[in-house]
């Protein structure tokens, strides 16, 4: 028995509107590595850390952390070690080629990287 496949013809209106919708939902990874001299505690301040690509208005918000606690919680590294986390974001406009990312706080020592130049797998390690 031959199967035959019937063929299906996609509006190029709505094909092109999945393929924005699938670039844009496309998400950043940072590896972020901290190796304190000293000491410290990290936490992230989730709502208030952001991607920014330059050129653009939109900000990128954070959508999930590994390893590293949450304001008000505090994560320990003990001195002389290093230690790795991950922060995902939402994806980046198709076409930005630059960003920061800010962890805007009242206090001192958020997060802060900025002039980020985009790779085409928008995976990224930044010592802090």
């Amino acid at each position: 028995m031959d199967i035959i496949k019937p063929k299906t013809k996609v509006d190029t209106k709505i094909r092109n509107k999945a393929k924005e919708q699938s670039s844009e939902k496309r998400q950043v990874i940072i590896h972020g590595i901290i190796r304190p001299m000293m000491g410290a505690s990290i936490d992230l301040f989730k709502d208030d850390i952001f991607l920014f690509p330059h050129g653009y208005d939109k900000k990128c918000k954070l959508v999930y952390s590994k390893n590293i606690a949450i304001y008000p919680d505090k994560y320990e590294i003990p001195s002389l070690t290093i230690h790795n986390f991950t922060m995902v974001f939402e994806g980046l406009p198709k076409d930005c080629i630059t960003f920061d990312l800010i962890e805007d706080i009242k206090e001192s020592g958020g997060f802060v990287e900025k002039n980020i130049s985009r790779n085409f797998s928008d995976v990224y390690e930044i010592v802090f």
